[in-house]
């Protein structure tokens, strides 16, 4: 009779004023009585006292019992609005106030945190041990916000274990330690209620941000070393260097512990852990949130550290997860996508978060031992069931059929997307892990046949210029880049291909790159064109720098692929020609492929990037470098403006003092000498954050920008590296002699044509193209004729100038390698001194 759904079938249910179920006590009363004169009636007792006291009892004990379970409900009930509001009194003074809380508190906000945060998951280890779920239910979400407040802190406040940095004595090894051992207990003590279980899911996926610390921890080490100069680790003087060291190898240190104590107490409960949200993770009748969520803590459990993944690994394949969810690729993908657009959407993100799943196990483990994550992925046939997968097929509706303002989810294209982006992403792991394994390229090239039609289109849409309502973005950008890299690493296989897909496919990386590696103001692309936007200053740089470095990759993949397809090719009709001045020298119309006008396009806005992201760069790193007091208000506020993201954090740390002084004027103006005292406070306090986000976004910056160089520099090195194999086949060799095999040799007389014998000779075995025929005069019109030759020369030299004017700033770029450009440009020069 407690079960809600029996109360109201019996109707003898009712609610509180809190939405509490209660027993209408009349009701029930008049029900029993109807019972017990039904009883006594049929058994003829209703003169016998004695005899009738039985259901009478009986009677009066479910009406006690009725009482007492309405005083536990009422109670229980008050008990749970009394957590709730107190749980809304401490998320709303540690989210939104928190920064006044430093004049309240004597301990300070960041230790008030953690003592809260402790209590709070203290107080549900004991509510769960008693079984109240729904207390427990409140204490484990207001754990979980105040983490998600310290993890947000520890990214604000760099964490890099400075004297003022307010995480300092929070963010120990041995707090962290107990932390994690109690988020670990409760999971075991919430195996039976699903609803604690999900939020301690996400609470140890907090924790796990938490632990790795700042993001700056990964930048490079000039970012890194700016940062500390800045922040305080040491002046700028001769001792710079020693203080900024001493600063990283304690924050080196620091993290270390923490990470190698998490490794060790994650390791001793990996297969009990597993196994209880693997169980979630796995359960197709679990609501698809839950699912997602136990997914993504097993990826991040992969991800934490190396040493933690191969116990978690280990685990992972003992109870059957990966096997489990290959298997599902054949069926519940193609359930998914067909379904309304609101049932599917949350079905699209359990089967991202699916295949990210098995991406981490392919990448589990140190980088020494990836190689062996990879194969145990392969060995489960990991490529064959992503080859049957047939819902990668699904052609999606025409883009400009779709209505503006449609939403992603609503479009099958963008569900595709979900699917799409990271089963490439998974071949391409097993491809990079094992490129020289002949049975995985095997697969990767059945994966290709199996799916031609889908990267053929992922390869066209990329390139398009879009119509009147749809232009390419970022998730054709994102799919292109991966399908790109996977067909680059294919180039050894490619002639076992069905001839139709290796031309169409040949093809349609011809027109992606006639697209994306012209100089960027003669793209059609409306991704590249939106590289340049129309009003620079309310364009977010951070997001333009991220955009930039998504093109940058796929430019190197196409690069890759064009190098590689050409330094193995098998007949001159392979190769690139030149074309002259006065036509669209980009793509040659005859051969239907990229010309070398366009391998040196290529070049040259690889040397333009390069050298934007170096001047940023070193604006930004100046920036980094500046104490405090050079960092003023309005400096803080435009970097944050233009580096921060929007909205959050950076967004409130960016309001003006102005605005602060304005609130605090006197009586006469009309505003209250409280509020004026406290928008003082906060304007006296806003400035030391603005400081730190400022310095966070910027150096973040600086690190995108960084890599944007290292591929800008690539990129270069490989347009050129294309450029001269041209040279060595079809140009004859300036200044040299054949050699008695019938091959190029330098002269050996130690004179100016030895030196550049030795160079080109070196620039060939550099390129992995030694023992080419030696090429004659007659060879060189296969290059085009000689007034196209000539053009291409005079305009290759003005490349040569701008890449040895970046060379020039190699103090700048000591960590990224430049041999290779020095190389590539001292053997063209030799060319076109001769030529």
């Amino acid at each position: 009779l407690t079960q809600p759904h029996v109360m109201a079938s019996a109707g003898v249910q009712m609610s509180s004023d809190t939405g509490d179920v209660l027993f209408d006590i009349g009701a029930l009363h008049t029900l029993l009585l109807q019972r017990y004169n039904q009883y006594t009636a049929r058994t003829g007792q209703v003169g016998a006292a004695a005899a009738a006291e039985l259901p009478y009892a009986a009677v009066r004990s479910a009406l006690q019992y009725a009482t007492q379970y309405n005083a536990h409900a009422l109670l229980s009930g008050a008990q749970v609005a009394v957590a709730e509001a107190w749980s809304h009194v401490v998320e709303v003074s540690f989210t939104r106030q928190y920064d006044q809380l430093a004049a309240v508190l004597p301990v300070g906000p960041a230790e008030a945190l953690y003592e809260i945060l402790m209590y709070c998951l203290e107080a549900a280890r004991k509510l769960l041990s008693r079984g109240e779920a729904a207390m427990s239910q409140v204490f484990c979400n207001v754990g979980r916000i105040l983490l998600s407040k310290l993890q947000e802190q520890a990214v604000v406040n760099v964490s890099l274990g400075q004297a003022s940095d307010p995480l300092a004595l929070v963010r120990t090894p041995v707090r962290c330690h107990e932390l994690l051992r109690l988020v670990l207990e409760l999971l075991q003590r919430s195996r039976r209620i699903q609803p604690v279980r999900v939020q301690l899911y996400a609470t140890l996926l907090q924790y796990l941000q938490y632990s790795r610390g700042s993001k700056l921890g990964s930048c490079t080490p000039a970012v890194l070393g700016a940062v500390l100069e800045g922040w305080g680790a040491g002046p700028a003087d001769a001792s710079s260097a020693a203080a900024t060291a001493s600063s990283v190898a304690r924050l080196d240190a620091t993290q270390e512990a923490i990470e190698r104590g998490n490794a060790t107490i994650i390791s001793e409960q990996a297969g009990g852990l597993v196994e209880l949200v693997s169980r979630d993770a796995l359960d197709q009748s679990s609501p698809q949130l839950q699912q997602a969520v136990a997914l993504h803590l097993l990826s991040a459990l992969l991800a934490h550290t190396p040493h933690q993944a191969a116990a978690v690994a280990s685990a992972m394949y003992q109870s059957n997860v990966p096997q489990t969810l290959l298997s599902y690729l054949t069926s519940v993908p193609q359930q998914v996508l067909v379904l309304p657009a609101k049932r599917a959407r949350r079905g699209v993100y359990v089967i991202e978060a699916q295949l990210s799943l098995l991406l981490r196990l392919a990448e589990a483990g140190p980088p020494r031992q990836r190689q062996l994550s990879a194969q145990q992925m392969y060995c489960l046939h990991a490529l064959q069931y992503i080859n049957a997968c047939k819902a990668l097929d699904y052609e999606p509706e025409d883009p400009s059929a779709l209505r503006p303002g449609t939403s992603q989810l609503e479009s099958l294209r963008y569900r595709l997307h979900h699917l799409i982006t990271p089963a490439l992403r998974l071949v391409l792991s097993i491809l990079a892990s094992l490129p020289h394994s002949t049975s995985v390229r095997a697969d990767a090239r059945l994966f290709v046949e199996s799916h031609y039609r889908t990267l053929e289109r992922v390869l066209r849409e990329a390139a398009s210029s879009g119509t009147r309502d749809w232009a390419p973005g970022d998730p054709e950008l994102q799919q292109a880049e991966l399908a790109v890299s996977v067909l680059s690493r294919l180039v050894p296989v490619w002639h076992e291909m069905p001839p139709a897909y290796a031309e169409g496919l040949r093809h349609a990386l011809y027109r992606l790159a006639a697209s994306f590696c012209c100089m960027d103001a003669q793209s059609i692309s409306p991704i590249v064109r939106g590289l340049t936007p129309d009003n620079p200053a309310s364009t977010n740089r951070t997001s333009l720098v991220v955009r930039s470095l998504s093109v940058a990759g796929l430019r190197c993949s196409l690069a890759r692929y064009l190098r590689d397809s050409i330094a193995s090719a098998r007949s001159d009709d392979d190769m690139l020609r030149c074309l002259g001045a006065g036509t669209r020298t980009e793509y040659d119309p005859h051969t239907a492929r990229p010309s070398l006008i366009l391998i040196r396009d290529m070049a040259e806005q690889a040397c333009s990037d390069a050298s934007a992201a170096l001047d940023e760069l070193v604006l930004l790193l100046e920036l980094l470098r500046a104490p405090d007091r050079q960092l003023d208000d309005a400096t803080c506020q435009a970097k944050l403006s233009e580096y921060g993201p929007a909205g959050g954090m950076a967004a409130a740390a960016a309001t003006t003092a102005a605005a602060a002084a304005a609130a605090a004027a006197p009586d006469g103006h009309g505003h209250d000498p409280s509020m004026a005292a406290a928008a003082a406070a906060a304007g006296a306090g806003g400035l030391p954050a603005r400081r730190r986000l400022a310095r966070h976004y910027l150096a973040l910056a600086a690190s995108l920008l960084d890599t944007q160089l290292g591929r800008s520099l690539y990129l270069l090195e490989n347009a050129l590296s294309i450029i001269v194999i041209h040279f060595l086949r079809y140009l004859p060799r300036p200044f040299s002699t054949p050699s008695a095999n019938g091959t190029a040799t330098a002269n050996g007389n130690g004179s100016s044509s030895g030196g550049n014998g030795m160079l080109l000779d070196e620039a060939t075995a550099g390129l992995d193209i030694l023992n080419i025929p030696i090429p004659k005069e007659s060879d060189a019109s296969k290059l085009g004729s000689k007034a196209d030759l000539a053009y291409f020369l005079s305009r290759l030299q003005e490349t040569c100038l701008k890449s040895e004017e970046l060379l020039l700033r190699g103090d700048a770029m000591r960590h990224h390698a430049l041999d290779g450009i020095e190389l590539m440009v001292r053997t063209i020069k030799s060319y076109c001194s001769s030529y």
